[in-house]
C-alpha cells in the first residue's frame, strides 16, 4: 500500500506541476514524460484502481489491514501537507541552490 500510495503521489504532484508550469507560474524542464498528459491518468487511475482492489480483497481474511493502512496513509499524508503548507506559508520556500563541493567531499578537497 505504502508503495502504491508513494506513486499515487508522484503522479498528483506531476499533474499539479504541469498545471503550474501551463500557467507560467513555474519553469518547464526539458525532459518531459512520454505521452503525457494521458500516461498521467492512465497510470493513475490504474494505482487507484489496484489500491482499491487491494484494500477491498474479501477473499483475504486480514484484508482490513490493507484497507486500514491506506486509511491511514491518507490521513498522514494529509496532514503532512497542511503542516508543509503553513511552514512554506510562514518560512517561505527554502533555498535550494548549489551546495559548496567542499559539502561533498570527505576530505575537504575539491576532487575534480
Amino acid at each position: 500500500m505504502f508503495i502504491l500510495f508513494g506513486w499515487i503521489s508522484i503522479f498528483v504532484s506531476h499533474i499539479g506541476y504541469r498545471r503550474q508550469v501551463a500557467r507560467g507560474q513555474v519553469r518547464g524542464v526539458s525532459f518531459k514524460l512520454p505521452g503525457a498528459p494521458v500516461t498521467n491518468y492512465v497510470c493513475l487511475a490504474f494505482l487507484v484502481l489496484l489500491s482499491l482492489c487491494i484494500m477491498f480483497d474479501m477473499t483475504n481474511p486480514h484484508w482490513y489491514y490493507s484497507l486500514i493502512a491506506g486509511i491511514v496513509i491518507l490521513v498522514g499524508t494529509n496532514i503532512g501537507y497542511e503542516i508543509s503548507k503553513r511552514h512554506v506559508a510562514k518560512h517561505g520556500l527554502p533555498e535550494l541552490g548549489r551546495s559548496h563541493p567542499a559539502e561533498h567531499d570527505m576530505t575537504g578537497t575539491d576532487a575534480r
